[in-house]
């Protein structure tokens, strides 16, 4: 947290590059970058301390009573496990297997396809 506040361009250069595993354009990354670092540095740091450190969300996630579409790349395969463990068929799970973190932007074509299947099954 500390770096993060000491010199905000490079770890969000860093942090941008660790969520995409298809090659994306320097100008690209660089706008990513840009729109990040304009988040304030005390904002970003209660956001990523929280995004560690609060490790259960099933209070809030239990008053949900819509469906829940959780896309996730294998790394996040222990929260999809615990969140289809909690709420069964309330979850949908979609794993992006060879996608980064920004699965919208490593695979948009089976991201879009995904979201918009999901659109479908919802009640009217």
């Amino acid at each position: 947290m500390t770096r993060l506040q000491q010199d905000r361009q490079k770890q969000a250069a860093g942090f941008v590059r660790s969520m995409y595993k298809k090659p994306q354009s320097d100008e690209y990354l660089q706008r990513v970058v840009d729109a990040s670092v304009r988040v304030p540095a005390d904002t970003a740091v209660v956001l990523i301390y929280n995004m560690i450190a609060v490790k259960d969300f099933s209070t809030g996630l239990a008053r949900m009573n819509v469906p829940v579409l959780f896309a996730y790349q294998p790394e996040s395969q222990p929260s999809a496990d615990f969140l289809k463990s909690k709420f069964g068929e309330k979850v949908r799970l979609e794993r992006f297997d060879g996608d980064g973190h920004a699965l919208f932007v490593d695979d948009p074509e089976k991201f879009n396809h995904l979201v918009e299947d999901f659109i479908k099954t919802l009640p009217k």
